[in-house]
């Protein structure tokens, strides 16, 4: 969190940290869930439609880290205000 506070710069979390820093990451207000899946040759990635549901059914359902409310911001409001996207 200090890396991201000290370069707003930074992009993105990879999965390959540690569980709890993910957890930490994705609690912290100005975090967004995002996904950089692409739709190619008609056989998507399957982060393309998973990535969501996984969020809700971990961290909202499962583990209670992040309220319904939260975690739909973080999805939907939140990177679009960031990028800059009205309405």
């Amino acid at each position: 969190m200090d890396l991201i506070a000290a370069r707003p710069d930074t992009a993105m979390i990879y999965h390959n940290m540690s569980p709890g820093d993910v957890d930490r990451a994705i609690c912290w207000p100005p975090t967004s869930v995002i996904s950089d899946a692409l739709y190619a040759g008609g056989r998507p990635h399957p982060r393309a439609y998973g990535s969501f549901p996984l969020v809700l059914r971990d961290y909202v359902r499962e583990r209670g880290l992040l309220s319904l409310e939260q975690a739909i911001h973080k999805m939907t409001a939140l990177p679009a205000a960031q990028l800059r996207i009205p309405d």
